[in-house]
Order: structure tokens, then C-alpha cells, then sequence
């Protein structure tokens, strides 16, 4: 069975996505962020899964809204260091939403080239196992990065061409007609990170003081077609804090998936693991403590650099996307290693990336929430996560919280270590994994 159709058992939380502008066009600034707004409109408006009010769409709920000035949108955008590059909340959640796709797209290639090596010295069961690693990671992580998603002239029209379906479907034409329907949306809906999605970091580089002004547009619905000579502008809540659940509910679930698959990765790391063992890398990303680097003091640069940055690099090129071990012959030593990068690259997305995008999430509802209570329509809870163990006050929120072991926190605490598996005797692999 292919990998596109396994998909499809665990996909229902990729409808947890919203859309938004696509890249910004050159000329005036002010003109670039209104036009890019206006061009996802006139999208939405030509989509099908556009002619839905937000009541009705899961991806986008109603949210609240505030009515504010100009003047008022200006400061907001400068208490959040947008409009400059390298500093505020809203360029280093881009900066951490590119490193979440290099770190996806590395783990997903990790996996293949694994598979392909443990199939050659004959581990059974290996190439099951390892499907569902791959199935079941392209599942949790779609909502920030749907697999299935494509731009408009690379999709596919399933329901015109059920035969692209290669499934043993033939004596059930309903169920054929349900994948095909169901296929077709999903190449239609970006996750939160992808082309198209709130949080999608543009093309490949560093952000762009453009980029931080529509990616806060699109946070909070900026009322597209204002100008600077109007009087108000409406924005609402919704999308900002369907991206802040969406990223706390993929942490929540890839929780989960690291524990199902730790065990297995480790039997084979140690399986193949050299006499040498030392030499190797250890399967552990160990994050510094809360308290240990202050955002608030040495600013995000510096706490995005020496707290996450530097221990969530993934193997390979960066700006390729690639993986290191494509490139020559796997040995024995070269299972080890990928069987240690895919436990640090997973434990770098569920420990370390979306960690940081929380922290991010939290400053800028302070900043959000400040602009409400001095907005026409003054709303005390406006841009908080309605989710009390998340977010207990906004005074909370004040003191630059750091999330850690599942919460929010002011004090300093660390996650436990994974411990490596004593055993080291060979490993059957289970099919069974889940």
C-alpha cells in the first residue's frame, strides 16, 4: 500500500488548518502587504472550502473582534519588532517555523534511507515498521506541515481520476469515491507552515521585514483594503489562536509518537552500534533550563541562538533540505548514527522548536491583549488561549514564561534525559508497533 494512501486512516487533524496570504509583491510596502492580502481574498472567494462563515469551518473559528486606529496598528507592529529584521517575537516564530520544515522533511528522508538499509541485511518486518513511522509522523505533523498539500498546478484531481487511487477498491466504488474526495482536500489545505498557511516562512532565506508585517496581518485578520487615511481597522483573534492550539496540539500528540518509536529506534541503534561507541552520538537533546537565557533581557536573538537554535540543527544542508548519509554507502556505523539523528531530530521538534514557537506565541498575546484594552471594543481576554492550564492569566503571560515538561513556567526546571536501552542483544522488530 502506498505511503500517500496510508495517510488517509490518520489524517482527520489535518482539517485544523487555516489560509492565508500567499507571498508579498513588489513596490510600495503599504501597497505589498495590502495586495498580498487582497489576492488571498479574491483565493478564498474562487475556493469551495472558502464559502463557509467561520461558524461553519473547524479551521477557522469566530473568534473576537476590536476595532482599532491606524496609529494604534503602527505601534502594535513596533512593540513587536516588525518591520525590523532579526528582532521580535513574529520574525523568530518564522525563523522557528522554517526550522520545523527542515527538521520534518530531514526526519521523513532519515527514515527512507533507513528503511532501505536495514532492508539489505535482511531485518524483517523492517520495511511495515518503518511505513508506519513514516504514515504516522506525516499524520501528527500535518497540521504545521500537510505532506499531501500542492500548489494549484501540481495538484491532482482525484474525483475526475479515481484510477489515480491505487488501492484494491475496485468492488466498493463508495469507498473509492470517499479517498478520492478525501485526497482532493487535503492537496487544498496548507498546514499552518506550509505555502499559503498563517505561519508560512515564504521562500528560502531569512524573513523579510515584509514577510513580519503580513504574517501579523494574517495572525489576526487585519480588515484587508484599509488604508492609512481610514479611521478604523478591524482585526479578529481567530487565526492567531487556531495557530497557537494547532501548535500546542501537534507538541500533545508527537509526545506520544516519541515514546512509540523510541524504543525500537534505540534497539537498533544499539544493534549495529560499533565497538567503538563512543565515537557516536547519544539519541538525547537535553534543553537548557527555564531561567538560564532571559528573552526579555538579552533579547531573542540571543535566546533563540544559545537556548534552541544551536542543538536543533538538522543533519545535512539547512537550505537543501537534505540529508547527509544520501550520498555515499550505509555500514553498520551509519545505521547507528541515523538511528540517533531520527530520535534527536524528533525530540529537536517536540523539545526544542515548538518549545520555542510557544514562548513566541505567549509574547505576542501580551502584546495583542494590550492593544485590545485600548481599543473601541475593549475585550479583557482578547488573543489569550481559552485553555486555563496553558495560559492561567495574562499577568502570567507578563513575566515571559518559558514552556517546559508540558506548561508554561517561570521557574527553572529541565526535561528528564532519555536514558539509552541496556540491552544490546539483537532486536526482532514487532509489525505490530501501534
Amino acid at each position: 500500500m502506498k505511503k500517500s494512501i496510508l495517510l488517509l486512516y490518520f489524517s482527520p487533524s489535518i482539517f485544523n488548518l487555516s489560509f492565508a496570504a500567499l507571498d508579498p509583491y513588489p513596490g510600495n510596502l503599504n501597497d505589498q502587504v495590502g495586495a498580498s492580502l487582497q489576492n488571498v481574498r479574491n483565493l478564498q472567494a474562487a475556493n469551495p472550502l472558502a464559502q463557509k462563515t467561520p461558524e461553519e469551518i473547524i479551521w477557522a473559528p469566530p473568534g473576537e473582534s476590536i476595532l482599532i486606529t491606524p496609529k494604534q496598528w503602527q505601534d502594535f507592529e513596533k512593540s513587536l519588532g516588525v518591520g525590523t529584521d532579526r528582532e521580535g517575537p513574529i520574525w523568530y516564530i518564522l525563523v522557528a517555523a522554517r526550522r520545523v520544515l527542515q527538521l520534518s522533511h530531514s526526519l521523513t528522508s532519515t527514515v527512507i534511507l533507513l528503511q532501505q538499509a536495514l532492508a539489505e541485511r535482511g531485518e524483517a518486518n523492517v520495511e511495515e515498521v518503518l511505513d508506519q513511522f513514516i504514515t504516522r509522523f506525516s499524520d501528527l505533523i500535518g497540521p504545521l506541515d500537510n505532506y499531501l498539500y500542492r500548489l494549484p498546478h501540481h495538484r491532482t484531481d482525484y474525483t475526475q481520476n479515481p484510477a489515480a487511487i491505487n488501492m484494491k477498491t475496485e468492488g466498493n466504488p463508495q469507498l473509492k469515491e470517499a479517498f478520492a474526495q478525501m485526497l482532493t482536500i487535503l492537496e487544498q489545505t496548507p498546514g499552518l507552515l506550509n505555502r499559503g498557511g498563517v505561519l508560512d516562512p515564504g521562500s528560502q532565506g531569512q524573513p523579510s521585514s515584509i514577510s513580519t508585517r503580513v504574517t501579523l496581518r494574517r495572525m489576526f485578520d487585519y480588515d484587508v483594503g484599509k488604508t492609512a487615511t481610514d479611521t478604523a481597522i478591524l482585526l479578529n483573534d481567530a487565526y492567531f489562536l487556531r495557530a497557537w492550539e494547532t501548535v500546542y496540539g501537534v507538541m500533545q500528540n508527537l509526545a506520544q509518537f516519541e515514546e512509540q518509536v523510541t524504543e525500537t529506534m534505540e534497539r537498533l541503534r544499539l544493534k549495529y552500534l560499533p565497538n567503538n561507541a563512543a565515537a557516536y552520538r547519544q539519541p538525547v537533546f537535553d534543553p537548557y533550563p527555564v531561567g538560564l537565557y532571559d528573552r526579555k533581557a538579552d533579547g531573542y536573538g540571543n535566546y533563540w541562538l544559545y537556548k534552541y537554535e544551536l542543538g536543533t540543527r538538522s543533519p545535512g544542508n539547512d537550505d537543501q533540505l537534505g540529508e547527509m548519509w544520501g550520498n555515499y554507502n550505509v555500514n553498520n556505523s551509519t545505521i547507528t548514527d541515523m538511528c540517533a539523528s531520527y530520535l534527536i531530530q524528533l525530540d529537536s521538534i517536540l523539545r526544542g522548536v515548538l518549545p520555542f514557537m510557544m514562548d513566541m506565541f505567549a509574547d505576542i498575546a501580551v502584546k495583542a491583549n494590550e492593544l485590545a484594552n485600548t481599543s473601541e471594543w475593549r475585550k479583557k481576554n482578547w488573543a489569550v488561549i481559552k485553555t486555563p492550564d496553558l495560559a492561567p492569566s495574562i499577568d502570567f503571560l507578563k513575566q515571559y514564561p518559558e514552556w517546559s515538561e508540558d506548561a508554561y513556567s517561570t521557574q527553572a526546571q529541565n526535561w528528564p534525559e532519555f536514558g539509552p536501552l541496556e540491552e544490546q542483544n539483537a532486536v526482532t522488530l514487532d509489525a505490530d508497533v501501534f
